[in-house]
């Protein structure tokens, strides 16, 4: 069975317009405290830690130049019922952190966001 893949930046790798400075993301250091918080998340996805140069060339692949951002959640199917689901070349995927948030609480059953 095919897996969700996650997409996130790596907070190891810094934004090279930046060369002089460290920064994290901070869409996806949330996404590393869930997988920290719910270690089970690992086994039920593919993740990918990419850097932060444009073009990010994994992703451009798949969903299309203009939707390289990070976070993103790229679904397995078609991922009826969710917010959020955006569609490129037959991928599904998801590139709002309050919906990935959700989806992944629906989708692999880890307690959901606090409203």
């Amino acid at each position: 069975m095919q897996k969700d893949t996650l997409y996130l930046l790596d907070p190891h790798n810094s934004d090279p317009a930046y060369p002089d400075a460290a920064y994290y993301c901070p869409d996806c250091i949330i996404m590393e405290g869930l997988l920290v918080s719910y270690p089970e998340l690992s086994e039920k996805l593919e993740i990918h830690r990419i850097n932060w140069a444009r073009p990010r060339m994994e992703i451009v692949s798949l969903l299309g130049e203009d939707n390289q951002g990070s976070p993103v959640l790229i679904l397995s199917d078609t991922g009826e019922g969710l917010d959020g689901v955006q569609q490129h070349d037959g991928h599904y995927f998801i590139n709002d952190r309050n919906a990935i948030l959700h989806a992944l609480s629906r989708r692999h059953g880890i307690p959901a966001p606090h409203p």
